[in-house]
């Protein structure tokens, strides 16, 4: 088996247990700012939590452009990049771990991540090309696989259901709120000996998780 079948199997591996990534990221993080907090290079502020928020709302944005999937026709997002839904795991990453405030951390994280990443892209464009062939290819000559060729933008055919957006990146986003509450608790712990949650964190996470339940009685009605 040569080095690219083992990246694609590899792939496979990794998008079957996609789901679970950003519990095992969350988890490692905590981890992080228990063990290591004297070796921080990044003070916990409003900036940093800015950021991080910054990059977690785009990460989910990106994700909700990403819909279900490329079904064959180059225009929205998927005119400018072929992947956008690993690019935006790849972001959540970078968010959840630069919060923890240590800097090296974030880049080690983000150094793990994007061979992982390339393993992914690897088994979709593997499946993508025997499903589509040429058609495949040409797409592949004009768009970048996880950094978007902005310059080869095409709007997408009728405007995106925003509500149905929203609806399936709740949970995600819900989850995200949870991992950046337990950053937060810890090191409030750590830092401050306050076992305690920033209000703003916890009334994200209240007010994601009563849009998630909403969005899912929704679904079921």
């Amino acid at each position: 088996m040569t080095a690219y079948e083992k990246a694609i199997k590899l792939g496979r591996r990794l998008l079957s247990l996609r789901r679970m990534i950003p519990l095992a990221v969350i988890g490692v993080s905590v981890a992080a700012v228990l063990l290591y907090r004297p070796f921080l290079l990044i003070h916990n502020s409003f900036v940093l939590t800015a950021i991080c928020s910054a990059l977690a709302a785009a990460a989910l944005a990106l994700r909700a452009a990403a819909g279900d999937g490329w079904d064959g026709k180059a225009t929205g997002v998927y005119s400018v990049m072929r992947f956008p839904g690993i690019s935006a795991g790849l972001m959540m990453i970078f968010s959840v771990t630069l919060y923890t405030g240590a800097l090296w951390f974030a880049l080690v994280a983000a150094m793990t991540a994007f061979p992982l990443a390339h393993c992914m892209v690897f088994a979709r464009e593997h499946s993508l090309e025997a499903r589509h062939g040429e058609a495949f290819r040409h797409w592949c000559r004009t768009t970048g696989a996880l950094t978007p060729h902005l310059i080869n933008w095409k709007p997408g055919e009728g405007k995106p259901g925003v509500i149905m957006m929203i609806i399936k990146q709740m949970p995600a986003a819900t989850m995200m709120a949870a991992g950046f509450c337990a950053i937060n608790f810890f090191n409030n712990l750590a830092v401050d000996f306050s076992p305690s949650v920033d209000a703003g964190w916890l009334a994200v996470l209240a007010a994601t998780a009563v849009l998630t339940v909403c969005s899912r009685l929704l679904k079921w009605i």
